[in-house]
């Protein structure tokens, strides 16, 4: 009732609560990934997916992530590749 009437308090209240909301949703959110073989996968997948391929294949998936200017693929082959490296 007090919305109905454009009581102050309660739109910054709603407004609140709404944000928070919005902001808890970004966090749970998982970051979906293009990978070259056109598959669209979660970041963990992703990640798992990257483990399992050798030295060859991670460079053959930077090269697809750079043409496609797929900047969060590029950035967890980079670190899969870096691993393998040790």
């Amino acid at each position: 009732m007090k919305l109905r009437d454009n009581d102050y308090k309660t739109t910054i209240e709603i407004k609140h609560l709404v944000n928070n909301k919005n902001n808890q949703l970004r966090k749970c959110k998982n970051i979906l990934i293009k990978i070259s073989r056109g598959l669209v996968i979660e970041q963990n997948a992703c990640v798992s997916f990257l483990k399992n391929l050798s030295i060859n294949e991670l460079i053959n998936e930077l090269e697809y992530a750079h043409s496609t200017k797929n900047f969060t693929l590029e950035q967890l082959v980079m670190n899969e590749y870096y691993q393998k490296q040790q």
